[in-house]
């Protein structure tokens, strides 16, 4: 199954993250919530600390995924 905003997050944070290698993560990631999930700034408190953490770990399984994908390729070292 795929997620859009998943995708766009990916793309946007390996951007900003070459754009600006020295802002840390979390700033970034600041950025990246109100663009990618939809309607963020409508949601209260809680409702965007779980779209906030559902979008990370979505994102650290696809970057997990991906090197997995490269090692078994023989294109990534362990």
């Amino acid at each position: 199954m795929t997620y859009p905003e998943v995708a766009q997050a990916y793309r946007m944070m390996n951007e900003l993250h070459r754009e600006h290698p020295r802002v840390p993560y979390r700033n970034l990631w600041k950025i990246i919530y109100p663009a990618t999930i939809a309607g963020y700034d409508q949601l209260n408190k809680p409702e965007k600390r779980a779209a906030r953490h559902n979008l990370r770990e979505r994102v650290r399984w696809r970057r997990r995924d991906r090197k997995r994908a490269l090692r078994r390729a023989g294109t990534v070292q362990p």
